[in-house]
């Protein structure tokens, strides 16, 4: 019989100065400059395997704020009080510990950067158009598909066949992405239909006569 292994596995993560989080009871929100998204802990840790601490200190940070005289713009740097937030995570289970620092590290990301998901409509006549937040596919049916994007997702033709999502939860953008590519699935004969940007599809062989 194998011992259970006592070893924590221990993270700990500095949050970027526009970025505040927010710990109430089972939630975690992530705050910053491009919106909101936050953590169930209840939903992802039910068995209560997982661990995490947030902290808070106060650190002077020099900034160069500019001065205007009569003659040339100069710049003086001056020292504020900047609130620092550190999270610590910790758990004695491998997976877990490193899919819950991956979604934090996601949500950060999120809330500071967004996430992007391009997609490729391939075929002849084949293409997309926009209306709002509505998408229109011609995909060689009889008629038109229509796609609505749902909130948390923007969407953005930067070609009639290419396709651009973005969105601050990753999972959102990629599942939205998904939903768009089971529309028309590349064929695995002569590759039409929508894929991801620089997807490789091995094509088979069609039957010979």
């Amino acid at each position: 019989m194998k011992l259970k292994s006592n070893k924590v596995y221990k993270k700990k993560i500095i949050l970027p100065l526009n970025v505040q989080i927010i710990h109430e009871k089972n939630k975690l929100l992530f705050i910053g400059p491009l919106g909101k998204n936050g953590i169930d802990l209840k939903k992802l840790d039910p068995k209560g395997i997982g661990g995490i601490k947030i902290t808070e200190h106060k650190k002077q940070v020099e900034r160069s704020l500019p001065i205007t005289s009569s003659l040339a713009v100069n710049q003086i740097n001056t020292s504020v009080n900047t609130k620092i937030n550190t999270i610590y995570i910790y758990s004695p289970d491998k997976a877990f510990f490193g899919s819950f620092t991956s979604l934090i590290n996601n949500k950060i990301d999120g809330v500071t950067h967004g996430f992007l998901s391009f997609l490729q409509i391939v075929g002849v006549g084949y293409r997309a158009n926009l209306d709002n937040q509505n998408l229109k596919l011609r995909l060689g049916f009889s008629h038109e598909v229509f796609y609505k994007v749902g909130k948390g997702v923007r969407i953005f033709l930067l070609e009639p066949t290419k396709i651009c999502l973005y969105g601050i939860d990753k999972n959102q953008v990629a599942q939205t992405a998904a939903k768009i590519q089971a529309i028309k699935p590349p064929s695995v004969y002569k590759g039409k239909g929508i894929r991801l940007l620089n997807q490789i599809i091995t094509l088979k062989q069609g039957k010979r006569k």
